[in-house]
């Protein structure tokens, strides 16, 4: 069997700098707006966590390293924990797949089936649910109980992902929202709705994920009195969707 230089140099183990050089310019074109907006000291931050992650999972090898970085940026730091994706983690710590190129390839499978479903052609679905989730009302307005509420609003803002994970992952989404907001100390049922939304968006671990310092900063800010933390947290919200609406060319 033939090898590529390419596939060949994929096994190989990683070693720093080399390999963190060539990631900065290599998320320089897979993710361009994260680029632009962290600067380099903030895409090596997410770099080095992506690595710390990765070898956790015992990805040591630069081809498994770098789609583990990869989905870092698509589902979010913390995607291997992640309750909207369940069979993800369980691929990742799957026993009966030691070797580390066949769990990053079932990963991949996995990761690849989800974001034709989700994402759609040429990521229709994900730009609909952009402009969806930039429309919302906030204080939002609720006819129903708060939990089937929340569903409901996931299910209209993003369907095709709704439908894709089913009911339970979101549900435990919810609890994983309540207990974040408790946390920031905003746990009304707007903190937990809007934390909800941004875990549902980009991952459950926003509060921590280096691709938004401004989540974080909002919450920690000294500044920021506790009831004015989601009201905040909404305005710096929407100016992201704006930023990113703008970079795909949608507004």
């Amino acid at each position: 069997m033939l090898i590529r230089k390419e596939q060949a140099e994929s096994l190989e183990e990683v070693r720093m700098p080399d390999f963190g050089n060539y990631m900065v310019g290599h998320l320089a074109d897979f993710t361009p707006l994260h680029t632009k907006s962290l600067g380099e000291p903030g895409i090596r931050e997410l770099i080095s966590q992506g690595m710390a992650r990765a070898n956790s999972h015992e990805f040591t090898w630069r081809g498994p390293v770098r789609f583990y970085i990869e989905t870092c940026v698509l589902l979010g730091i913390d995607f291997d924990t992640d309750p909207q994706y369940p069979e993800l983690g369980r691929i990742l710590r799957e026993e009966t797949l030691p070797d580390q190129v066949q769990r990053a390839d079932a990963a991949h499978a996995w990761l690849t089936d989800f974001l034709e479903a989700a994402g759609g052609p040429d990521r229709e679905y994900a730009k609909a649910a952009l402009r969806r989730a930039r429309a919302l009302p906030f204080p939002s307005k609720r006819a129903t109980g708060f939990r089937e509420h929340a569903l409901r609003q996931m299910r209209e803002t993003h369907p095709e992902k709704a439908a894709y994970l089913g009911d339970q992952p979101l549900l435990d989404l919810l609890g994983r929202a309540l207990e974040e907001a408790r946390r920031y100390e905003v746990a009304t049922e707007d903190g937990v709705g809007l934390f909800a939304a941004l875990m549902f968006a980009v991952g459950h671990g926003v509060t921590g994920d280096p691709k938004y310092p401004w989540v974080a900063g909002t919450l920690t800010n000294p500044a920021v009195a506790p009831e004015r933390r989601v009201e905040r947290l909404y305005s710096k919200t929407m100016t992201y969707l704006d930023s990113v609406l703008e970079h795909l060319g949608e507004q």
